[in-house]
């Protein structure tokens, strides 16, 4: 028999996640939309970005490339369904359900189709050809 605080615990406990999820899901959203506002104005971030790109390109060494290229392997799609298949792997085995995998799984589809859609949507619209479509003058 649960008492009447035990149930307020797993009731605050099983919203906990989803609002959170929310709040940093809203709080994304509105800091892409302020950086792409900021971008299509030149102002904010955007103004910044001739410095910074000075900045970066001063302080490269062996290393910094290294990391950075590495960095760059890591989000590569191959490499993130291996880690995703890898992280559903030992939740199923953690929780012993198919639940969370699942969501998981759902979840990284999901996140693929939206980034596909927006890249076929963005490349219609600004109709420009890809960097390796150019030809050198």
């Amino acid at each position: 028999m649960t008492t009447m605080q035990e149930e307020t615990k797993l009731s605050t406990r099983r919203y906990a996640v989803p609002v959170a999820s929310a709040v940093v899901a809203v709080a994304g959203t509105v800091g892409v939309i302020g950086l792409a506002d900021a971008a299509t104005e030149s102002d904010g971030l955007a103004a910044f970005d001739p410095e910074f790109a000075a900045d970066a390109v001063a302080s490269r060494t062996p290393v910094l490339t290294a990391l950075a290229r590495a960095l760059t392997f890591i989000g590569d799609v191959p490499v993130l369904v291996i880690l995703m298949l890898i992280a559903a792997l030992l939740l199923w085995r953690w929780t012993h359900s198919l639940r969370a995998p699942a969501l998981l799984l759902f979840a990284m589809a999901g996140s693929a189709a939206v980034t596909w859609l927006a890249l076929v949507t963005l490349v219609a619209y600004f109709s420009r050809q890809q960097p390796e479509q150019r030809q050198e003058a």
